[in-house]
């Protein structure tokens, strides 16, 4: 999990960067975060490497029970702590945050933003443990540019607009 953690924050930190390159030419980059989807095999695949492998196929197993039985409003029911907004989502919800970024009026004239449910995620100050939001450097223009430098050294490409 640590491994994705890291990952993602550095797809946010290159769609800050593609925005920054990019909206000259009027393309606006984002960072979309679908949430939890538990009933898709990619969920229970995400503890590939750090969990035993009985697990994640009792995680892949649970998955087929959960799309057969439409039990993600289950989960969101019965999960601890109790948090404002479902955490969990259906696939149609995880895809949801992506088609409202291509059309919404409310993202006209902005990029390099982090996306969830449908929003703009507020950020979230670090020390904190809410279960959404993002943290301040995940969109740090500074670090986007080094982590765009080391893409550039790692694959030879460089991007002149």
């Amino acid at each position: 999990m640590r491994a994705y953690a890291q990952t993602k924050t550095a797809l946010s930190l290159l769609s800050v960067k593609e925005d920054e390159l990019l909206k000259a030419d009027n393309i606006r980059a984002f960072a979309v975060h679908p949430g939890p989807i538990p009933t898709t095999d990619l969920f229970a695949g995400s503890m590939v490497g750090y969990a035993p492998g009985w697990k994640v196929w009792l995680n892949k197993l649970m998955a087929r029970g959960l799309r057969t039985f439409y039990a993600t409003e289950l989960l969101n029911f019965l999960r601890h702590p109790k948090n404002t907004g479902d955490i969990y989502k259906t696939v149609q919800q995880g895809g949801a945050t992506t088609a409202w970024a291509t059309v919404s009026p409310q993202l006209t004239g902005k990029g390099g933003l982090y996306l969830e449910d449908c929003n703009i995620a507020p950020l979230v100050p670090d020390g904190s443990n809410p279960p959404f939001g993002v943290r301040p450097w995940a969109l740090d223009k500074e670090a986007a540019d080094r982590i765009w430098h080391i893409c550039e050294q790692m694959t030879g490409v460089q991007y002149h607009p």
